[in-house]
């Protein structure tokens, strides 16, 4: 396989990995799941009573 082939067959399979895309609900449901997770895990860390296993995460 020459290295033009090689290039057009990456190319091909970037393209369609950049195609896919999920729909703008999910988009904003994981942006929303992971801030409030992020806001939950700080605000444990800045409590007292924050349980064991948060401490070796953060």
């Amino acid at each position: 396989m020459n290295a033009k082939k090689l290039m057009d067959c990456e190319r091909t399979k970037i393209e369609k990995w950049s195609e896919f895309q999920l729909p703008n609900v999910w988009k904003l449901r994981g942006t929303i799941i992971c801030l409030l997770i992020f806001g939950i895990m700080i605000a444990l860390k800045a409590i007292d009573n924050e349980p064991l296993w948060l401490k070796d995460v953060l």
